[in-house]
């Protein structure tokens, strides 16, 4: 066992993969969970978008976890097993919060998630993983953040211009009005954004189609 080598795994490509696609149960989502107590051995199992199901056996010891679970790589089944090391540092509000030490060879760095992008589960960093919120333009930004708030009032987050929205039970009307007010100033920004987008599309394919004909005008000349 040991440290978990990257090797070729880290290659960095034209278009990065998202982190979302390769998630591992968190950090917290283990602690929570009982999965780290010293001694303890869980099976986590999970899916990650439309990823076939991943199961990995996991073996808690004193400030490390091990990890124990079969692939296919290079079309051969293969058990993999290695150790990651844990490490805690001091909340705000008291005690100690746990943290993942990246296996990746040379690595080391904390943070609270693995990535299973290859053979090993290492940080985002040693795959070159982006976040999905790292591709997205101003248009997507804005209209995921309008979901979300559609989410808190209990509406549908897909219909960000429907504005016909009721108070959830138990929501402070302070709070009801702050939300509605900002789902209303997100939907006029989309709505803007979405026209400003569509008119430089309109005048990017005017352009290109004058080019042309100005092309076709010279050759039949």
């Amino acid at each position: 066992m040991g440290r978990a080598s990257s090797g070729s795994y880290c290659r960095w490509k034209s278009k990065r993969p998202v982190a979302e696609d390769y998630c591992f149960p968190d950090i917290n989502y283990l602690s929570r969970n009982g999965c780290l107590r010293p001694g303890r051995v869980s099976i986590q199992s999970w899916t990650c978008g439309d990823r076939d199901a991943v199961s990995v056996k996991l073996i808690a010891h004193e400030n490390s976890i091990e990890l124990d679970y079969r692939l296919t790589y290079a079309g051969k089944p293969e058990d993999v097993r290695y150790i990651v090391q844990l490490t805690h540092t001091a909340c705000n509000y008291g005690g100690t919060g746990p943290w993942f030490r990246c296996p990746g060879l040379g690595c080391g760095r904390r943070g609270g998630e693995l990535y299973a992008a290859g053979k090993y589960f290492l940080c985002r960093h040693c795959y070159g993983l982006a976040y999905s919120s790292q591709r997205m333009d101003e248009l997507d930004r804005v209209r995921r953040k309008a979901e979300k708030i559609r989410k808190q009032l209990g509406a549908d987050p897909y219909k960000i211009y429907s504005l016909q929205i009721e108070k959830p039970k138990g929501m402070h009307w302070s709070t009801y009005q702050r939300l509605y007010d900002e789902a209303t100033h997100l939907a006029a920004y989309h709505a803007q954004l979405f026209h400003d987008k569509a008119a430089a599309l309109v005048a990017s394919l005017d352009r290109r189609l004058t080019q042309s004909a100005k092309r076709m005008e010279g050759i039949r000349s």
